[in-house]
């Protein structure tokens, strides 16, 4: 490796073993890099490992996509002008706390700090905090005993581990006549009586903290499984723009993830079909007016600068009354657009490739 005198935007990832595919082929990388180098900066590929702190500034080692001949360049202690974070937060938390610090002290751009990604993931805590901002959620609960009230509410609930991501660790609980269904698909559904359900939850419990959301029934019957993922970005003056929302559906999976094996699809491709066009507007409207909502509510409980919040990924579900619900706030969000982009890429290709541009841009306004 060279030392590199070319400034760069930090791209904080978990750094894999093995030779990573081709930049050029992986559609996020190309549209990363081409950011940046509107920008005349290179992208410099990294973790919360390879930081070095000089006199002059922060300098990472890691790798560079390099467009042109498709390949990855290594480069050493490279001089970084902003970052951006899309590191795990069980990845190495003390030393993303000090590149923090250190970027800090050089007032260098840091979007998504660890501050806002730890609050995302707390999902008891964003409950409690958006409640209180007055947004409709289902009810919830952090104590496993309170499994019946739950139930009494809508007739089914689901556990969820309460830093969980991905749909992992997800269950839902149905009450049918006297007996209680444990539903994990593709797992083939559990009959439990009363006394075996609470033995279960007070092992979940006692494994790992947990919360207890009761479910909002699917509005379509065919549908088992309904999310919608809309992802809202900070724009480079501070405001919020917001992405196309993608419905995630299952048949048979209530638990509708795509890490999961459910479908994306374009919402408004959904609602138009089920409710119609003005129905459709409206409810995009109005998830797009509530992201902006959420977003500044939680900026005011975070001590970092307001690009440390430079996205937001917010899961809904929707009821038969045409009601929306938030189910659950992603500070890693990957929005799901990218599948939109390779199945309709004359709708969305333009969409995603400006969502990829939007927080380096962003990030880049406050350094430059």
């Amino acid at each position: 490796m060279t030392h590199q005198s070319t400034p760069a935007l930090a791209l904080l990832v978990r750094m894999g073993e093995g030779t990573p595919p081709p930049p050029a082929t992986m559609m996020s990388t190309k549209w990363f890099a081409e950011c940046t180098k509107q920008h005349g900066l290179s992208l410099l590929y990294t973790s919360p490992l390879a930081a070095f702190e000089s006199q002059n500034g922060l300098r990472m080692t890691g790798y560079i996509p390099d467009l042109d001949t498709n390949t990855w360049q290594p480069s050493t202690l490279h001089p970084i002008k902003a970052i951006y974070n899309r590191c795990p937060t069980s990845l190495a938390p003390k030393k993303l706390k000090e590149l923090q610090s250190i970027a800090r002290q050089h007032q260098l751009p840091f979007g998504n700090t660890l501050e806002v990604r730890t609050l995302a993931q707390d999902k008891w805590r964003t409950q409690q905090l958006l409640e209180g901002a007055d947004i409709q959620m289902p009810k919830t609960s952090n104590k496993w005993k309170d499994w019946r009230g739950l139930l009494s509410e809508t007739g089914a609930f689901f556990l969820k581990p309460q830093d969980g991501a991905f749909g992992e660790g997800i269950y839902k609980i149905e009450s049918i006549d006297t007996h209680y269904i444990l539903r994990r698909p593709p797992a083939a559904p559990v009959k439990m009586e009363a006394q075996a359900l609470e033995t279960w939850l007070e092992a979940q419990a006692a494994q790992h903290p947990i919360i207890l959301q009761t479910s909002v029934p699917s509005p379509f019957h065919d549908m088992q499984g309904l999310s919608i993922r809309a992802l809202t970005q900070q724009t480079p003056s501070g405001s919020w723009s917001h992405a196309p929302p993608v419905a995630r559906v299952s048949k048979d999976d209530p638990i509708a993830n795509v890490a999961r094996g459910a479908n994306a699809i374009p919402l408004e491709d959904l609602l138009q079909e089920r409710w119609g066009v003005h129905t459709s507007r409206q409810l995009i409207a109005t998830i797009q007016a509530q992201n902006e909502r959420i977003c500044e509510a939680m900026l005011k409980t975070l001590t970092s600068p307001r690009y440390g919040l430079i996205e937001l990924g917010l899961d809904y579900v929707l009821d038969e009354h045409k009601r929306l619900w938030l189910i659950e706030v992603n500070g890693f969000p990957q929005g799901r657009l990218i599948q939109l982009a390779k199945t309709h890429p004359d709708r969305f290709a333009t969409h995603c490739q400006q969502l990829h541009h939007q927080p380096l841009s962003s990030l880049l306004a406050c350094a430059l």
